[in-house]
């Protein structure tokens, strides 16, 4: 008997996380991830999340029509979150350290056991009452920023990337950090708006970057 092969290469498989206790919600300060012990740990290296700002008042349904969107392939991987006007988040603020690939990475001795990860979005209590989102994983947070395009180059702000009339500025999460005209609130008044997020799992293989499948982790108006 003569065995042939179809000759197609095949990659390990990067397992999504799971939620526990459900999606986020507006006035639940955090949602629970659940890491599958199961990805092969010299492949799976971290995790990337994704976000985008929704009409408060018409996000159930928008982010509906952009999740059957995303899902209307059976393996939809970042790419997909980007055509749905997902953005990436970022954990660093200064242009010469750009966050790198994976945006959150996971320890070697870690990458097959279960642990828990924490997407918190509770109010800090400061004397500005500053919103600062953050995944927390042990003791370590890791806090996000909006890569954004800057609306004033010559403003000499301190995130300013400088050098190029493309280049983008870092802002927080808070309320004070969003203003009107931010690119990334899709042309949304900036005082009725709420954010999705989503979590996607990243490996490498012999040079290939791999992704699991994007979870949704909710919709939320995290500074009210």
């Amino acid at each position: 008997m003569l065995l042939c092969s179809c000759g197609l290469y095949s990659y390990p498989y990067i397992h999504e996380p799971s939620l526990i206790g459900g999606i986020a919600t507006s006035g639940r300060p955090y949602v629970a991830i659940l890491h599958d012990g199961d990805n092969d740990p010299s492949v799976f290296r971290g995790y990337e999340i994704y976000y985008k700002f929704y009409n408060a008042v018409t996000a159930e349904t928008d982010h509906s029509r952009d999740d059957k969107s995303i899902f209307s392939v059976s393996n939809p991987d970042y790419s997909a979150l980007v055509a749905a006007g997902y953005k990436r988040c970022r954990t660093e603020k200064l242009y010469k350290k750009d966050t790198t690939t994976p945006m959150f990475k996971v320890p070697t001795d870690d990458r097959d056991d279960d642990f828990q990860l924490y997407l918190d979005f509770e109010t800090i209590i400061t004397k500005d009452n500053k919103q600062e989102m953050q995944l927390v994983y042990l003791s370590d947070k890791v806090p996000f920023f909006r890569a954004i395009q800057d609306q004033h180059p010559d403003s000499g702000e301190p995130e300013h990337a400088g050098g190029k009339s493309d280049d983008v500025i870092y802002k927080d999460f808070n309320t004070d950090d969003i203003e009107a005209g931010d690119s990334d609130l899709n042309g949304n008044d900036y005082n009725n708006v709420s954010l999705s997020f989503y979590i996607i799992g990243y490996g490498m293989h012999e040079n290939h970057n791999l992704y699991s499948k994007p979870v949704w982790l909710g919709v939320v108006r995290c500074w009210n």
